[in-house]
């Protein structure tokens, strides 16, 4: 059964079918390139979300800051799909964003991404 997220395929099917069957698994160049092209594209719609979302909004209003929220919201979701489907690197490294609750707040990593 192939996983999905963000809407594409995951590229696991094919190395866990390689595995499974015996087959020897080398490097997957295409691999490593899936998995930052999706990464990228998770990147590039959370930045239209903010555009978007925020584009005419002014700047320190009720609705300025209940949309901003929103889209961290939005946001922190796409991430946690992207790390659970890629595992390892990704983990790892939302992990360490996760433990720089000093770094939270309106100026450093928002909340819900932590």
């Amino acid at each position: 059964p192939k996983s999905h997220t963000l809407g594409l395929p995951s590229v696991e099917v094919y190395n866990c079918t390689a595995r499974s069957s015996g087959m020897a698994v080398l490097p997957d160049m295409m691999l490593g390139m899936s998995r930052s092209m999706l990464t990228m594209m998770q990147f590039n719609e959370q930045k239209q979300d903010y555009m978007d979302s925020l584009a005419n909004l002014e700047e320190g209003t009720d609705a300025y800051t209940d949309a901003l929220e929103a889209c961290h919201r939005r946001g922190a979701d796409r991430c946690v799909k992207v790390a659970n489907m890629h595992r390892g690197l990704y983990v790892k490294a939302a992990q360490f964003i996760a433990s720089l609750r000093g770094g939270t707040g309106d100026r450093g990593v928002p909340r819900p991404y932590t």
